[in-house]
């Protein structure tokens, strides 16, 4: 686990724990992350938003498929867009290093997005980045079509062989086939609301795309409240889609997530976590919910 990585800057800070119930904790100085694939490693590079108002950031999805997409593959529809990100980093060793090199501000923790379904590289990936002292927490995608025992299999294998806490990426479609399976294998935490898979026509052939936009914030919010009811108050909530203002991130709040996570939006306006931010803790100050102050220094 990164050892500055909870460090909050100095002063009276919000925060709130991911993981309250592994030993050792996740707690993110705002509630506000970005999403997998935004950041490839960690660090606004490919998409220049500002840090301002983050408090973690989901890096990868890391892979080891042969058939992963070398280039990313990006269609604007109305509303929204079609992608598939580009080949992630595949080997963990070299991946690390640059993260050492080339990594945000201390109190922004870092959680690593894991997207291959072999058991065997989930095992080593885990224990390279719990030895790693740079990520504070696994993110486990799920597949739309992963058998139920493969995931489970490699949430438990991700937590055993890196010892961080392990967050689960529920599809919009299965939340009551996986919530209470992960919830009995130890899971940390869950984000709700991956988006879609569909078919589109690509350079080379039929290509296997998310479908990201505005118009999936009700979908994300439908999911956010089955697993919330489902999961109980306990265990934190991520909302993770479709979220593309601060309006949108109170809404996710409303109807029971603990935090969210930006994914596209920042592609177009790069001061949106701050504005979220801003929003949230504007609103937990104005109901009284979800605030803990933790004076630093």
């Amino acid at each position: 686990m990164r050892s500055d990585a909870m460090q909050p800057t100095q002063g009276a800070t919000q925060w709130f724990d991911l993981a309250p119930h592994h030993k050792m904790g996740l707690p993110l100085c705002t509630r506000v992350l970005i999403a997998p694939g935004i950041s490839r490693l960690g660090f606004p590079r490919q998409i220049p938003y500002t840090l301002e108002g983050v408090g973690a950031i989901i890096t990868g999805p890391w892979t080891w498929e042969e058939d992963w997409p070398r280039y990313p593959f990006l269609v604007e529809r109305p509303g929204g867009v079609l992608w598939l990100p580009g080949q992630g980093p595949r080997s963990t060793g070299k991946t690390l290093q640059r993260l050492a090199k080339d990594r945000p501000p201390a109190h922004i923790a870092l959680l690593a997005a894991l997207s291959s379904p072999s058991q065997e590289h989930t095992a080593a990936a885990a224990r390279h980045l719990g030895d790693s002292g740079l990520i504070s927490g696994i993110v486990i995608e799920v597949r739309e079509q992963e058998p139920l025992a493969h995931v489970l299999a490699r949430l438990t294998i991700a937590a055993d062989a890196s010892g961080l806490p392990v967050l689960v990426a529920l599809p919009l479609t299965r939340v009551e086939e996986l919530v209470a399976p992960c919830l009995h294998a130890g899971v940390s935490a869950f984000l709700v609301g991956m988006p879609p898979v569909g078919l589109w026509p690509g350079p080379q052939g039929w290509q296997r795309v998310r479908l990201y936009g505005p118009l999936l914030l009700p979908l994300t919010l439908d999911a956010l409240a089955r697993a919330r009811r489902l999961a109980g108050d306990d265990v934190p909530i991520v909302a993770l889609g479709g979220i593309h203002s601060p309006e949108d991130a109170l809404l996710c709040r409303e109807a029971g997530a603990d935090a969210v996570a930006l994914d596209t939006a920042v592609w177009v306006e790069p001061d949106l976590p701050a504005r979220v931010n801003e929003a949230l803790q504007a609103w937990e100050a104005e109901t009284g919910l979800g605030t803990q102050t933790k004076q630093e220094g």
